[in-house]
């Protein structure tokens, strides 16, 4: 059952980062460059998560200073270094091409995992990875064009880099801490990263043009999209190995697909859809051998 509970743990925590799409291009309209929705949704979920552990059980807060070093890689190291290369590839690449680029994620983590801690290459394992980056260029349709450069590609797997690295640096927190204690701190230390690159004061126009729609949009990307599903993925990371628990999580550009078609009217091919079989069946397989496993 813990196993199971984890596994939902995951799969829900994508559910809702697919759902990003729907606030950040609210924010976006109202005029915030793509780090300041950054900063908006982490400021939130920081807050959220500060009023939750002080309600809920204060001595959550309480770390050593010693573990410092794991809230820098889960908040700089990830967090916010992954946002700054994912934005910046879509400036110099297309969309479709950064996302792909973004769930090279999968092979970061399992090779990090390897080095770290001892994870095997299983067959199954590697064919799951295969079916998942397979169909996530499908999903985004990356090969249908876009102009690419190197410096954009580095980006790019920077992003995938930092994303695999909350996977990392999550499961060494989790030995010594609470998953909310984990997100609150991971929050915390990518504010500090984002804070000097996104200039805040822009902000303030914003808000006093269309406080309504700000807030509206700022607590569904800050709740739904940052606060709830980091929570989920950590406490998912309980139970999931790192490596699986990354793939699993690309269920998200699947999420984001079926959401662009149904209410952003994008046009969904044969490929966006076999992509989403692919990807879906390799967190099934993921799963199915776990169980074989434990018989």
């Amino acid at each position: 059952m813990k196993r199971m509970s984890a596994v939902i743990y995951v799969l829900l925590a994508a559910i809702l980062w697919g759902c990003i799409g729907l606030f950040y291009k609210g924010l976006s309209a109202l005029g915030m460059t793509p780090l300041q929705v950054v900063l908006v949704r982490v400021l939130t979920a920081f807050v959220l998560m500060a009023a939750y552990m002080a309600i809920r059980c204060p001595r959550w807060f309480r770390i050593r200073l010693r573990d410092v070093w794991m809230f820098l890689g889960t908040g700089i190291a990830s967090l916010a270094f992954f946002n700054y290369c994912y934005f910046t590839a879509m400036d110099k690449l297309s969309v479709s091409v950064a996302a792909v680029l973004l769930y090279t994620a999968p092979i970061f983590v399992m090779l990090l995992s390897r080095i770290f801690f001892r994870d095997p290459f299983t067959v199954k394992g590697l064919i799951a990875l295969v079916l998942t980056f397979g169909g996530c260029i499908l999903v985004t349709g990356a090969f249908t064009g876009g102009s690419v450069t190197w410096d954009g590609v580095l980006f790019g797997l920077g992003a995938g880099l930092g994303y695999a690295l909350y996977s990392i640096f999550g499961v060494f927190a989790l030995r010594r801490y609470e998953s909310e204690t984990i997100t609150f701190y991971t929050y915390a230390f990518a504010l500090l990263g984002v804070l000097p690159l996104c200039r805040p004061w822009e902000l303030v126009p914003i808000v006093q043009t269309a406080p309504l729609e700000t807030s509206l949009y700022t607590l569904g990307i800050g709740l739904l999209c940052c606060f709830l599903p980091y929570l989920f993925y950590t406490k998912g990371l309980s139970g999931v190995r790192p490596g699986q628990a990354s793939m699993m999580a690309t269920l998200e550009p699947v999420v984001a697909t079926i959401i662009g078609v149904a209410v952003f009217g994008d046009t969904l091919q044969i490929w966006n859809v076999i992509g989403i079989v692919l990807i879906i069946g390799a967190i099934v397989l993921l799963n199915v051998s776990r169980k074989k496993e434990k018989r």
